[in-house]
């Protein structure tokens, strides 16, 4: 959170560089820089850098960054989504995927629910003789249910 200042605070070379950072962190056109790259922002080198925040600091300031650019970046991912929508719509079953995937979320992959006849067996296998027979019977029993609805 940033401080708030009075008319009696002057502010601070590090408050001054962590608006800057962050400045540059939210704009949606900027690489994300690394902590070289942030001292260069600042006009610093590398050492002042941490001299004037500590590691954690320094990724709180990525943090809230990281934050600002998505909200940032709202109108420039509508244009993407535009552009993937019109080539999705010339029938690219590519963008087709893509587009609902990042709009609607990756379909999961079906998987099949149940057992083979051995691995039944060897399940079965492991109960009294009489309780497997009625397991069997009672499984074969929701099996064909199942196959009727």
């Amino acid at each position: 959170m940033m401080p708030k200042y009075t008319k009696n605070r002057r502010i601070t070379a590090k408050d001054r560089h962590r608006q800057t950072l962050l400045a540059y962190l939210a704009n949606w056109d900027n690489h994300f820089p690394n902590k070289e790259g942030m001292a260069k922002i600042c006009g610093l080198k590398k050492a002042g850098l941490y001299r004037n925040f500590s590691p954690s600091e320094l990724n709180e300031i990525l943090s809230d960054g990281l934050e600002l650019r998505k909200k940032h970046s709202a109108v420039p991912r509508a244009e993407i989504y535009a552009s993937m929508k019109a080539v999705a719509n010339e029938g690219n079953v590519q963008a087709q995927k893509e587009f609902l995937d990042r709009t609607e979320g990756k379909v999961l992959e079906k998987h099949q629910v149940g057992m083979d006849e051995s691995t039944l067996n060897t399940i079965l296998a492991t109960l009294p003789p009489e309780q497997a027979k009625k397991t069997r019977q009672a499984l074969l029993a929701i099996s064909a249910q199942k196959k009727k609805s």
